[in-house]
């Protein structure tokens, strides 16, 4: 018995670490699409200052556009990165299931 509680608390800490290892990825990829944001905004305002008003707002609303797919992409990420995590926490208390019923 003991033994099968170990091996339960086992897959209990190795799907711990697994979440909290998605949820730092997920942290990163946000983290890398807010700085690939930046620089987009930071390029499209420079280039805006040189080509006049008409333009620098054409490229502030594109930059827009790409700072909210750039988030929807790194919300996707972290999403699947989390469902990942999430099958492997239930493949591992799976086969600590399996284990104690055979």
């Amino acid at each position: 018995m003991p033994e099968r509680l170990k091996k339960i608390r086992e897959a209990e800490i190795q799907a711990s670490k697994i979440i909290e290892e998605a949820k730092q990825q997920s942290e990163k990829v946000i983290e890398q699409g807010k700085k690939e944001s930046q620089e987009i905004i930071r390029k499209a305002i420079e280039e805006a200052k040189t080509e006049g008003k008409v333009l620098k707002e054409k490229m502030l609303k594109e930059s827009e556009k790409e700072v909210k797919r750039l988030n929807v992409d790194a919300e996707k990420q972290k999403a699947n990165i989390s469902q990942k995590a999430k099958a492997n926490f239930d493949s591992s208390v799976k086969v600590v299931i399996k284990e104690l019923v055979d």
